[in-house]
């Protein structure tokens, strides 16, 4: 069974995604954990650093997130 993403405001579908499955999990959530852990270990320059990319992405990109929002 597929999970089916879709712009609520057109119903349009955005992606189909295919759910983890429950065997996988604890490994999922274990990575998870560590890469927290590594990622509260940095300090917020260098977080702010290694983020900057994304908000160089959201800013080109903002119009047509928004437009998701619609």
């Amino acid at each position: 069974m597929k999970l089916i993403s879709k712009n609520p405001s057109t119903g349009q579908i955005l992606a189909e995604l295919n759910p983890t499955p429950l065997s996988e999990l604890a490994q999922v959530f274990s990575r998870a954990r560590t890469a927290q852990c590594a990622w509260s270990k940095l300090s917020y320059q260098e977080r702010a650093k290694r983020l900057s990319p994304l908000k160089e992405i959201l800013i080109k990109e903002r119009h047509r997130l928004a437009s998701l929002l619609r």
